[in-house]
Order: structure tokens, then C-alpha cells, then sequence
């Protein structure tokens, strides 16, 4: 059985207190999840597994738009090991939380879907629809390593930043942050921890479009389409179709 996504995925995390530092600097706040609201997705310690396809091995988490236009959104959406995303029929519903409020509406997936493209529609406006339009995977035991209490952190839940994938490149490309949290006067920080520690950041490395169109596969042409050198065309099959997606990945 191949796996797409793999629940035991451990990101990225980032140690380092000056990169800790330079790397939230240089991104964008864009929402902020409960502890509570985030395991709601994964299955009970004891309970009995269920079939591959409904189980729940991470979620996918998207840039969204709200009103005003200037409030930052994201949704989040449980997946299977095929990327495939859990619909509100699955008891997963479309979680969104702002910047403005901390909290969580549930939605269902045409509220989620309108809400991604205005976002899409805003940065597009503003030449910076790459910055926007994309979204990352995070693992079970990533959003677990984030939460964990026994690391010494005093944590609430999970905020996210947009962050460079390099931060010595900013244009190539962006990808979601994970940092643990706790709320001071309703607001995110984060998370406290024991002397000498620091809290746990983790990056995403898994982003669509990246990661939700498999990868590209050498198929022969057909005699009468290969050319006279006997050249090879690439093909790529997406993995799931895209109306599965909140997104159009153009």
C-alpha cells in the first residue's frame, strides 16, 4: 500500500533560537488553532482502527480570505494517507479560524472553497498570488510534537505563519509554520518552557501544489507521436482529481 502522506511525517523543526527567530520574523501571522480543536481530528488512544482510507493521518491547512478583505484566515481539513480530504458527512468539518477572533467555525465546503478564493483573488490583485495560493500537510505526529506538554512547554495550541521554505531565497516559495503556543490576553505567543528550552517550531515540507499531484511519470509516446530521436514524453497523474481540493492549483 503506498502512502502519499504518512501519519508519522516529522516536518521540519527548527532548533536553532537565532533561525527560531529569523524565520517567524520573516513571515505572516495567519491564524491560530486550539489544541483541543486540532486532535479532534485524529482517532482516540484505544479506539479501534478503522480502514486505511478513513483514517485521519494529518491535515491539510489553506490560506483563506474573510470580510474585511484584510482579515487573514486558514482552514484546515483532516486527510487520509492518500491526501484525500475528510468532508463535514465524515464528522471532519472544514475548521476555520482568523486573526481577528480566535474562534473556530466550522464550515462546510462551499463557505471553505469561497473563503480560499478570496483570498486567491486579493493576492492576485496585489502580485502576490504565489504567497498565498498554496497549501501544507501536517502530520499527526507533528501537530502531536507541537502540543507536547512534556517537552515543558505550557501550550494552548498551534499557531501558523507564512513563511519562506528558504530563508536565504525568499522567492522560492512559501510554506506554512507551526509554533507552539499559549495565549497571553487572548492573544497567541509562544509557548513557555523550561529553563534553557525553547518552544517547538516545525515546518511543513509537504505543500500543494507539490504534494497533491504525484509525481511525474515516463510513459512511452505512441509510435506515430515519437520523434525521430525515439524521445520519451513526460506525464504527470494527479493523485486526486482537483474538485476534491479547495483550490485550482494553475
Amino acid at each position: 500500500m503506498d502512502k502519499f502522506y504518512d501519519a508519522d511525517h516529522p516536518g521540519r523543526e527548527i532548533t536553532d533560537p537565532k533561525e527560531q527567530h529569523d524565520t517567524r520574523k520573516s513571515g505572516t501571522f495567519q491564524g491560530f488553532f486550539l489544541a483541543d480543536d486540532l486532535l479532534e481530528f485524529f482517532p482516540k488512544p484505544g479506539k479501534k482502527k478503522k480502514e486505511p482510507e478513513k483514517e485521519c493521518v494529518g491535515i491539510r491547512i489553506y490560506n483563506a480570505g474573510g470580510i474585511p478583505e484584510a482579515e487573514r484566515r486558514l482552514i484546515a481539513v483532516g486527510v487520509n494517507f492518500k491526501g484525500e480530504e475528510f468532508s463535514p458527512s465524515n464528522n471532519r468539518a472544514y475548521l476555520a479560524s482568523s486573526t481577528a477572533q480566535l474562534n473556530v467555525e466550522n464550515m462546510q465546503k462551499v463557505g471553505a472553497t469561497h473563503a480560499v478564493w478570496q483570498a486567491k483573488a486579493v493576492r492576485t490583485k496585489k502580485g502576490d498570488k504565489e504567497r498565498i495560493t498554496f497549501a501544507s500537510f501536517f502530520s499527526r505526529k507533528m501537530i502531536k510534537t507541537l502540543l507536547d506538554a512534556e517537552a515543558g512547554q505550557t501550550v494552548d495550541g498551534i499557531s501558523f505563519y507564512i513563511v519562506p521554505r528558504d530563508l536565504k531565497n525568499t522567492h522560492g516559495g512559501h510554506t506554512h509554520l507551526g509554533i507552539a503556543a499559549k495565549l497571553v490576553r487572548k492573544k497567541p505567543r509562544p509557548a513557555e518552557t523550561t529553563p534553557g528550552g525553547s518552544p517547538r517550531y516545525i515546518a511543513s515540507v509537504q505543500t500543494c501544489p507539490d504534494y497533491c499531484i504525484a509525481p511525474a511519470i515516463t510513459i512511452e509516446a505512441p509510435a506515430n507521436a515519437r520523434s525521430t530521436t525515439g524521445t520519451y514524453v513526460q506525464a504527470t497523474q494527479p493523485i486526486i482529481p482537483n474538485e476534491r481540493y479547495l483550490n485550482v492549483w494553475d
